[in-house]
């Protein structure tokens, strides 16, 4: 009977690998809960919009947010990013407690070929903005037109290889990572 009993009791057949099985599954689950606790934080404070928006701002030389920036969120493909009845205007007007209490959520990630898409749509389109917006298009376009010889494919390419690259320094997920790491 006493010899049942010890078999039993190690059921992997050492105390050892037991105790590194329960800390491993212990460490799993506890790493689980701060992650959901983290994306549970960043979401009701909606870290990633607002990252998302700084990077654009940063990234466009458009610190206020009122030229190329607000004409890349009004575009219909990127606006159809966010919330239903997002107001890009309103929103990147916004500061503070009144953009924190805010139901007006833009997009939390702009996917680099919808970027490149609207950028070229406005620089096409666009006939009727005003000059800090054309200029702003044509810093960003241009360098990527004449680098491909007035290839719009590779331009295309090459701008979306530039969001990605520039997103990955100062918007989400990066910044909000280095946000939570301290």
């Amino acid at each position: 009977m006493e010899r049942l009993r010890q078999e039993v009791q190690h059921v992997f057949g050492s105390e050892n690998l037991e105790i590194v099985i329960g800390l491993v599954f212990v460490y799993v689950l506890l790493s689980l809960v701060c992650t959901a606790l983290n994306e549970g934080i960043a979401k009701a404070l909606k870290l990633r919009a607002k990252t998302l928006e700084q990077g654009m701002k940063a990234i466009l030389d458009d610190p206020s947010g009122s030229h190329l920036a607000l004409k890349i969120f009004q575009h219909p493909l990127v606006k159809g990013l966010g919330r239903s009845g997002w107001n890009p205007e309103e929103a990147l007007r916004k500061k503070g407690l009144k953009k924190l209490l805010s139901w007006n959520v833009g997009p939390s990630y702009i996917p680099a070929r919808t970027f490149a898409l609207a950028i070229f749509d406005i620089n096409i389109k666009d006939t009727n903005a005003d000059a800090q917006v054309a200029e702003q298009v044509q810093s960003v376009v241009q360098p990527f037109l004449t680098a491909t010889k007035q290839n719009l494919d590779q331009a295309r390419q090459q701008l979306e290889d530039w969001f990605d690259d520039a997103m990955d320094r100062g918007s989400p997920p990066s910044a909000s990572c280095r946000r939570a790491r301290g």
